[in-house]
Order: C-alpha cells, then sequence, then structure tokens
C-alpha cells in the first residue's frame, strides 16, 4: 500500500543561518539550487534522436539579505576573501592588500527551517561546503523613502547537502557528502 502521509509545508519566514560559528540573522535567502549540464551524444548508427546524460554539475549562488546594522560580520569576511587591508597602513590608503588570500576564508553555511510553534527543532537543513562571499552589497540610500536600508551578500559554495527530519540518506553532492 501506498504512504499517504501528509506533510504540513514549512512557512518561508522561519529560518536561521549559521556562518561557521556565527548565527547570523538574513531576512531573505534565495538561490538554493543547483543545475547538471546536459551531454548530448549521438553516434552514427542510432536512431534520429540525441541521448542525453548529467554532466557537470554547478551549484548556483545564493543570496541573503538582512537590513544594514554596525555588525561588521560580514564585511571582514569579505574583506578576507578580497584581502583587504586596513586602508591606513597599505599604499598610502588605497586599502587593497598584497592579493594573498588568508587560507580560512572558506565556511560553511547552515540554512535551518523551523516548523510553526516549533523554534527549537529545526526541520528541513540545506548545508553549504566551502562557502565564500563573492559580493557585498548596500542597497540604494533614498532621502524620500521610508525603508530599512538593506544589505545583500551574493555567496559561492562547492556543494550543498540537503537534509529532512527523519530522513537516512541526505541528498546532495559536495565535499565529504555521498549520493
Amino acid at each position: 500500500m501506498a504512504d499517504v502521509t501528509s506533510y504540513e509545508p514549512y512557512m518561508g519566514y522561519r529560518f536561521r543561518v549559521s556562518i561557521g560559528d556565527a548565527e547570523i540573522g538574513f531576512s531573505q535567502v534565495d538561490g538554493l539550487s543547483s543545475v547538471s549540464a546536459v551531454v548530448q551524444y549521438r553516434e552514427g548508427n542510432m536512431p534520429i534522436w540525441m541521448r542525453k546524460f548529467p554532466g557537470l554539475i554547478e551549484w548556483q549562488p545564493v543570496t541573503m539579505q538582512r537590513g544594514t546594522s554596525n555588525s561588521t560580520t560580514l564585511l571582514d569576511w569579505r574583506n578576507e576573501c578580497a584581502s583587504y587591508e586596513d586602508a591606513t597602513t597599505t599604499n598610502g590608503g588605497v586599502g587593497y592588500g598584497d592579493g594573498i588570500i588568508p587560507p580560512n576564508y572558506r565556511r560553511p553555511i547552515t540554512i535551518s527551517m523551523y516548523g510553526k510553534g516549533d523554534s527549537n527543532t529545526p526541520g528541513k537543513k540545506w548545508t553549504l561546503f566551502n562557502a565564500w562571499p563573492s559580493e557585498l552589497k548596500t542597497g540604494a540610500l533614498n532621502a524620500m523613502g521610508n525603508e530599512v536600508l538593506i544589505e545583500s551578500v551574493t555567496i559561492q559554495h562547492e556543494g550543498m547537502k540537503v537534509e529532512s527530519p527523519g530522513q537516512n540518506n541526505p541528498q546532495g553532492r559536495g565535499p565529504g557528502t555521498t549520493v
């Protein structure tokens, strides 16, 4: 007999983001996806259609947004990746470093969903491997506006694992995972 268990969908507004050991609040996370290249193949003695095979997996960038504050956590991480040094000590105030990126600039990122009424037990969870910020952007300043100033960070990564409660074998690929 088929399993007809009904699962209540998660609400998209109950989530937490952890970058390395730090939990950081975001108002939006977008881009949790991957794309497989399609490899087409045909031999001369085959019928008139192409065979299609999965090729390389491309992990799409993830964009996260939050209200701008005095926190420098994302800026510090971005500066590590850009090998940025204090503007007062490098090149007469220009600010860019010697081009040497520190070895620990990549960090794991975990995005955890939470169900209704349960803010302590994570539900579905995405883990991004070897993540690093490729872009940090502050929204437009508008003297006539009445909105929260939003900053966004674009994250590059080398794999993603997706876990759901009660799931014995998580889905995903990346360093240290199996499918």
